[in-house]
């Protein structure tokens, strides 16, 4: 059997691992989400999860890319507007929706990480990875050094709204939407004050620079003069 036949299979063997890895951080705790305690969870040999990852973090991160996906996949669904503040929206509370099945462990994560270096590393530097593909999906560069400014000023934003989802039991999702839509406000200010070309967002160029004349050259200014 090749290698794409067996593709559904090893998605379909990676979503029962970490689906199982998130029920037990719910339930038992950050500390002991063994790789051998999810084995267990999941129904499947230890050998089999080690395929998937090697430690907790490998599956920690393998669910954040899951998510990303989801999130992308979402927005491309819901089509609508091209603007690229619409397009962040979409793809964060797409993020957010997907999160959603696993709110109960993310909970934990959150009130584990200030006390667990390692988890607050990883933190650190999965959330701004995420946000740059985000940042990309939407058609803002995360390339360069004001790309990597972008990933983490966004990071800052969606942590910001995560804290306001993981309290909002609302039907409706009204403050996780208002304080979204509050902290997009918040970058595009931002963002045009780094005049950069993100239009009706955080990263537009200011008119003003925009359409400001070209200035002459001191050559140019001396041979009008002659």
């Amino acid at each position: 059997m090749n290698e794409v036949a067996l593709m559904p299979t090893k998605i379909a063997t990676e979503n029962k691992a970490i689906d199982a890895f998130m029920a037990v951080i719910a339930r038992r705790g950050w500390p002991q989400a063994t790789l051998d305690v999810v084995a267990a969870e999941a129904g499947m040999p230890l050998s089999d999860m080690l395929r998937i990852g090697s430690s907790r973090f490998d599956l920690l991160e393998a669910f954040g890319k899951r998510t990303d996906c989801e999130a992308v996949r979402a927005a491309e669904d819901e089509g609508g507007s091209q603007a690229v503040r619409d397009r962040l929206f979409a793809l964060v509370m797409g993020r957010l929706d997907a999160l959603d099945t696993h709110k109960a462990a993310i909970k934990v994560l959150m009130k584990a990480a200030p006390a667990d270096l390692g988890l607050a590393l990883f933190f650190a530097r999965e959330v701004p990875r995420s946000m740059a593909l985000l940042a990309e999906a939407a058609g803002v560069s995360a390339a360069g050094p004001l790309g990597a400014i972008r990933a983490h000023g966004l990071a800052v934003l969606y942590l910001s709204v995560v804290r306001v989802w993981l309290q909002d039991d609302s039907e409706d999702q009204g403050p996780t939407l208002k304080a979204l839509d509050k902290n997009l406000a918040t970058a595009e200010t931002w963002g045009s004050r780094l005049a950069q070309p993100f239009e009706g967002s955080p990263f537009r160029r200011s008119k003003a620079r925009t359409n400001a004349p070209d200035r002459e050259s001191p050559a140019e200014a001396a041979a009008e003069q002659d």
